[in-house]
Protein backbone atom coordinates (compact mmCIF):
# COMPACT_ATOMS: atom_id res chain seq x y z
CA UNK A 1 0.00 0.00 0.00
CA UNK A 2 1.42 3.53 -1.08
CA UNK A 3 1.28 6.40 0.65
CA UNK A 4 -1.44 7.92 -1.55
CA UNK A 5 -4.00 5.86 0.05
CA UNK A 6 -3.10 7.35 3.65
CA UNK A 7 -2.87 11.09 2.24
CA UNK A 8 -6.41 10.40 0.90
CA UNK A 9 -7.77 9.08 4.08
CA UNK A 10 -5.80 12.66 5.82
CA UNK A 11 -8.33 14.47 3.56
CA UNK A 12 -11.15 12.37 3.64
CA UNK A 13 -11.08 13.20 7.12
CA UNK A 14 -10.40 16.37 7.81
CA UNK A 15 -13.64 17.21 6.15
CA UNK A 16 -15.57 14.90 7.44
CA UNK A 17 -18.56 15.73 9.25
CA UNK A 18 -18.19 12.66 11.14
CA UNK A 19 -15.05 13.08 12.32
CA UNK A 20 -15.67 16.69 13.74
CA UNK A 21 -18.85 15.64 15.52
CA UNK A 22 -17.00 12.80 16.83
CA UNK A 23 -14.22 15.38 18.02
CA UNK A 24 -16.82 18.31 18.99
CA UNK A 25 -18.69 15.41 21.52
CA UNK A 26 -15.22 14.13 23.05
CA UNK A 27 -14.09 17.68 24.23
CA UNK A 28 -18.10 18.28 24.90
CA UNK A 29 -17.90 15.08 27.37
CA UNK A 30 -14.09 16.18 28.64
CA UNK A 31 -15.53 19.78 29.86
CA UNK A 32 -18.99 19.43 30.95
CA UNK A 33 -19.58 15.56 31.65
CA UNK A 34 -16.60 13.09 32.58
CA UNK A 35 -14.44 15.86 34.31
CA UNK A 36 -14.15 16.91 37.99
CA UNK A 37 -16.67 18.96 39.73
CA UNK A 38 -14.18 22.14 39.36
CA UNK A 39 -13.35 21.85 35.68
CA UNK A 40 -17.26 21.41 34.85
CA UNK A 41 -18.25 24.49 37.22
CA UNK A 42 -15.52 26.37 35.41
CA UNK A 43 -16.61 25.42 31.63
CA UNK A 44 -20.09 26.15 32.43
CA UNK A 45 -19.84 29.37 34.27
CA UNK A 46 -16.88 30.77 31.59
CA UNK A 47 -19.29 29.51 28.33
CA UNK A 48 -22.18 31.16 30.07
CA UNK A 49 -20.30 35.00 30.44
CA UNK A 50 -19.47 34.26 26.99
CA UNK A 51 -23.21 33.92 25.58
CA UNK A 52 -24.37 36.99 27.84
CA UNK A 53 -21.59 39.15 26.75
CA UNK A 54 -21.98 38.61 22.87
CA UNK A 55 -25.68 38.85 23.48
CA UNK A 56 -25.45 41.57 24.95
CA UNK A 57 -23.47 43.08 22.63
CA UNK A 58 -25.20 41.45 19.35
CA UNK A 59 -21.90 40.01 17.86
CA UNK A 60 -23.20 36.65 17.15
CA UNK A 61 -22.05 37.03 13.68
CA UNK A 62 -18.56 37.68 14.21
CA UNK A 63 -18.34 35.32 17.16
CA UNK A 64 -19.66 32.56 15.34
CA UNK A 65 -16.78 33.14 12.35
CA UNK A 66 -14.23 34.70 14.13
CA UNK A 67 -13.75 32.61 17.62
CA UNK A 68 -16.20 29.60 17.29
CA UNK A 69 -15.26 28.17 13.87
CA UNK A 70 -11.53 28.17 14.52
CA UNK A 71 -12.14 27.20 17.88
CA UNK A 72 -14.01 24.01 16.17
CA UNK A 73 -13.54 23.25 12.94
CA UNK A 74 -10.08 24.79 12.52
CA UNK A 75 -8.54 23.62 15.62
CA UNK A 76 -9.67 20.12 15.33
CA UNK A 77 -7.75 19.88 11.69
CA UNK A 78 -4.92 21.18 13.41
CA UNK A 79 -5.22 18.49 15.86
CA UNK A 80 -5.72 16.22 13.53
CA UNK A 81 -2.21 17.27 11.49
CA UNK A 82 -0.29 17.48 14.83
CA UNK A 83 -1.40 13.99 16.42
CA UNK A 84 -0.92 12.51 12.72
CA UNK A 85 2.66 13.39 12.33
CA UNK A 86 3.53 12.95 16.44
CA UNK A 87 4.86 9.49 16.34
CA UNK A 88 5.58 6.61 14.05
CA UNK A 89 2.57 4.91 14.47
CA UNK A 90 2.65 1.42 14.80
CA UNK A 91 5.76 1.25 12.57
CA UNK A 92 8.41 0.76 15.39
CA UNK A 93 7.45 -2.10 18.38
CA UNK A 94 8.68 -2.75 21.37
CA UNK A 95 9.96 -0.85 24.72
CA UNK A 96 12.68 0.50 26.36
CA UNK A 97 14.61 3.42 25.06
CA UNK A 98 15.59 2.25 21.67
CA UNK A 99 11.94 2.40 20.50
CA UNK A 100 11.30 5.49 22.57
CA UNK A 101 14.12 7.05 20.48
CA UNK A 102 12.73 5.30 17.06
CA UNK A 103 9.00 6.45 17.58
CA UNK A 104 9.19 10.22 18.11
CA UNK A 105 11.13 12.68 16.05
CA UNK A 106 11.72 16.30 15.72
CA UNK A 107 9.64 18.14 13.66
CA UNK A 108 10.68 21.25 12.41
CA UNK A 109 9.23 23.97 10.38
CA UNK A 110 11.30 25.93 7.74
CA UNK A 111 13.65 25.02 5.15
CA UNK A 112 17.64 25.70 3.82
CA UNK A 113 17.54 28.67 1.80
CA UNK A 114 18.98 29.49 -1.88
CA UNK A 115 23.19 28.62 -1.82
CA UNK A 116 23.54 31.32 -3.55
CA UNK A 117 23.31 35.29 -3.25
CA UNK A 118 19.77 37.12 -3.88
CA UNK A 119 21.12 38.99 -6.90
CA UNK A 120 21.81 35.37 -8.77
CA UNK A 121 19.06 34.00 -7.66
CA UNK A 122 16.33 36.36 -7.01
CA UNK A 123 13.34 34.06 -8.06
CA UNK A 124 14.59 31.16 -6.00
CA UNK A 125 14.94 33.81 -3.09
CA UNK A 126 11.26 34.88 -3.05
CA UNK A 127 9.79 31.66 -3.59
CA UNK A 128 11.71 30.48 -0.24
CA UNK A 129 10.67 33.40 1.78
CA UNK A 130 6.87 32.98 0.13
CA UNK A 131 7.18 29.83 1.20
CA UNK A 132 8.39 30.43 4.68
CA UNK A 133 5.98 33.24 5.15
CA UNK A 134 3.01 31.49 3.42
CA UNK A 135 3.60 27.51 4.60
CA UNK A 136 6.19 27.33 7.49
CA UNK A 137 4.99 29.74 9.50
CA UNK A 138 1.53 29.28 10.04
CA UNK A 139 2.16 25.40 10.33
CA UNK A 140 4.53 26.34 13.26
CA UNK A 141 2.03 28.75 14.80
CA UNK A 142 -1.45 26.70 14.68
CA UNK A 143 0.08 22.83 14.25
CA UNK A 144 3.49 22.55 15.51
CA UNK A 145 3.19 24.82 18.60
CA UNK A 146 4.89 25.45 21.58
CA UNK A 147 6.92 23.26 22.38
CA UNK A 148 5.98 20.29 19.79
CA UNK A 149 8.72 20.58 17.61
CA UNK A 150 11.32 18.68 20.27
CA UNK A 151 8.57 16.31 20.94
CA UNK A 152 10.77 13.66 20.72
CA UNK A 153 13.58 15.36 23.38
CA UNK A 154 10.43 15.19 25.40
CA UNK A 155 9.72 11.70 25.36
CA UNK A 156 13.65 10.91 26.74
CA UNK A 157 13.18 13.17 29.05
CA UNK A 158 9.25 13.40 30.27
CA UNK A 159 10.34 14.54 33.63
CA UNK A 160 12.26 17.36 33.10
CA UNK A 161 11.57 20.77 34.63
CA UNK A 162 12.62 23.46 31.94
CA UNK A 163 10.39 21.67 29.15
CA UNK A 164 9.30 25.65 27.44
CA UNK A 165 13.32 25.49 26.71
CA UNK A 166 12.94 21.68 25.37
CA UNK A 167 14.89 22.54 21.71
CA UNK A 168 18.21 24.23 23.50
CA UNK A 169 18.13 20.96 25.40
CA UNK A 170 17.87 18.77 22.64
CA UNK A 171 20.47 20.36 21.04
CA UNK A 172 22.58 20.20 23.93
CA UNK A 173 21.96 16.66 23.67
CA UNK A 174 23.02 16.11 19.91
CA UNK A 175 26.25 17.76 20.40
CA UNK A 176 27.06 15.71 23.56
CA UNK A 177 26.46 12.73 21.96
CA UNK A 178 22.97 11.65 23.29
CA UNK A 179 24.63 10.38 26.42
CA UNK A 180 22.89 7.48 27.68
CA UNK A 181 20.68 6.79 24.51
CA UNK A 182 21.55 4.01 21.85
CA UNK A 183 19.92 6.29 19.21
CA UNK A 184 20.76 9.83 17.96
CA UNK A 185 18.35 12.02 17.03
CA UNK A 186 16.38 12.35 13.77
CA UNK A 187 14.54 15.24 12.28
CA UNK A 188 12.11 16.08 9.72
CA UNK A 189 11.48 20.06 8.36
CA UNK A 190 8.07 20.93 6.76
CA UNK A 191 4.72 19.49 8.40
CA UNK A 192 4.19 17.73 5.19
CA UNK A 193 7.32 15.74 5.41
CA UNK A 194 6.64 14.93 9.04
CA UNK A 195 3.07 13.26 8.03
CA UNK A 196 4.67 11.83 5.01
CA UNK A 197 7.52 10.26 7.08
CA UNK A 198 4.46 8.60 9.04
CA UNK A 199 2.85 7.29 5.72
CA UNK A 200 6.30 6.09 4.52
CA UNK A 201 6.14 3.91 7.50
CA UNK A 202 2.38 2.65 7.50
CA UNK A 203 2.81 2.01 4.24
CA UNK A 204 5.69 -0.65 4.65
CA UNK A 205 4.03 -2.60 7.19
CA UNK A 206 2.19 -5.91 6.12
CA UNK A 207 -1.39 -6.36 5.92
CA UNK A 208 -3.06 -7.50 9.28
CA UNK A 209 -3.71 -11.34 8.27
CA UNK A 210 0.40 -11.00 8.03
CA UNK A 211 3.41 -11.76 9.95
CA UNK A 212 4.79 -8.79 11.12
CA UNK A 213 8.03 -7.92 9.19
CA UNK A 214 11.21 -5.46 9.77
CA UNK A 215 10.36 -1.83 9.03
CA UNK A 216 13.39 -0.43 7.34
CA UNK A 217 13.42 3.18 9.04
CA UNK A 218 16.27 4.35 6.49
CA UNK A 219 13.66 3.91 3.43
CA UNK A 220 11.37 6.40 5.43
CA UNK A 221 13.66 9.56 5.13
CA UNK A 222 13.30 11.04 8.23
CA UNK A 223 15.29 13.89 7.37
CA UNK A 224 14.28 15.47 4.40
CA UNK A 225 13.94 18.47 3.85
CA UNK A 226 10.75 20.37 1.87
Amino acid sequence: MNTKFYWRKLRTTAISPYFHGLFLRNRFLSNFVTSPLYRRAMAIIWVSVVVVVVTLTHTWFAFLVAWVFPLTILYQISALLQFTSEHRWLVVPGIGKPAIARKSLGRFMGETPPDAPFSEQPREWLLWLLRMLGYHLPARIAVISGELPEHDWHHRHPNHKDWANGVYHRQRDIEAGCPNWPEEYTEVWGLFNAVDCVFKGLSQMPPAAEEPKAIDLNAIGPANRI
